[in-house]
């Protein structure tokens, strides 16, 4: 009887545990992207429209998402707390199908600026050609998945899926590091050019984020594979592949707002205002009243990931 309790008991953790920790994983990453979200609309007002609405599209799929994953952590956590179902629900729209879609866009983002940066349309193409077989994969995935009665049993470990799930992430995480190291080696041209030091900084610090970001999306790519083919390790695949998508949109919001920085003006004008805008660092401030606020080092019509012109606040 004791025996089995004690096989009960593990099974409940291996299969609510791992929805429980992409649940609050999940809805840490929404709220950053929130974050995020609200501080890009205030600041860049005046980017072109094409971005602001892949903004608004990506962050509405990523609603989209949690509100899925939120109700089938409910279903699996309260409803039939006590037994083991780790059904599939609506994983199959929620991780694959939205996953999927919010990855090819932020990697078809950051191929359109590496095609600005370098004027090089072959490495670009590679991308948005890899992006789509990735895409491709993880829709079929998501129809197959469909199908199946459980998310972490053996239906979802035959031969087919397994392909698919290779190709998924591994295209996914070879574009991940071909934009990070194209990034880094266009940017760092620019720098070998010549420019200014503001320039430079403002370089140095979009090659930094690339790098991390690409890591970090591409190191939890691989992880999907390390978890999902051991047999001891199926239940715990779920957690990190719920979170790509939620990753590719922090990271692209990431880069997009890297063109904010701190400034200081007033308290007066603050309160006056109380919204983010333009700031002219030179005007004088009482020391007394200064408060640390955002504003966009650039806020033209055609910003969205431009290197700043010599002798703007960078």
């Amino acid at each position: 009887m004791e025996r089995r309790q004690e096989e009960n008991t593990l099974n409940s953790i291996q299969t609510k545990g791992p929805v429980l920790f992409l649940l609050s994983i999940n809805w840490a990453l929404f709220g950053a992207l929130t974050i995020h979200v609200y501080l890009y609309y205030r600041a860049f007002s005046n980017d072109r429209r094409i971005l602001k609405a892949m903004v608004c599209l990506v962050y509405l799929l990523e609603t989209t998402q949690i509100a899925l994953i939120t109700g089938t952590a409910w279903e699996e956590l309260v409803l039939t707390a006590g037994s083991v179902q780790d059904s599939v629900g609506t994983i199959w729209v929620s991780v694959y199908l939205v996953g999927g879609a919010v990855a090819i866009i932020a990697q078809i983002f950051y191929a359109y600026r590496i095609l600005m940066i370098s004027q090089n349309k072959i490495i670009p193409g590679v991308i948005v050609i890899m992006s789509l077989i990735s895409f491709i994969a993880a829709v079929v995935l998501g129809v197959l998945i469909k199908s199946v009665d459980n998310f972490t049993g053996d239906a979802v470990h035959t031969m087919k899926i397994s392909a698919l799930m290779g190709i998924w992430t591994g295209a996914s995480a070879a574009s991940d590091v071909i934009i990070a190291g194209c990034m880094c080696y266009f940017l760092s041209q620019r720098i070998r050019a010549g420019c200014f030091p503001k320039t430079q900084a403002f370089i140095t610090r979009v090659i930094c984020m690339t790098i991390e970001t690409g890591t970090i999306t591409a190191t939890v790519d691989l992880l999907c594979l390390a978890l999902y083919f051991p047999p001891t390790l199926k239940n715990f695949y779920g957690v990190p592949i719920s979170i790509l998508a939620m990753l590719y949109s922090n990271t692209m919001m990431t880069l997009l707002n890297s063109r904010m920085k701190p400034v200081i003006i007033s308290e007066s004008e603050t309160w006056k205002h109380n919204e983010l805008s333009m700031i002219n660092v030179s005007t004088p401030l009482r020391e007394a009243d200064a408060k640390l606020r955002f504003a966009s080092t650039t806020g033209t019509a055609e910003s969205g990931l431009r290197i700043p012109e010599e002798g703007t606040v960078a």
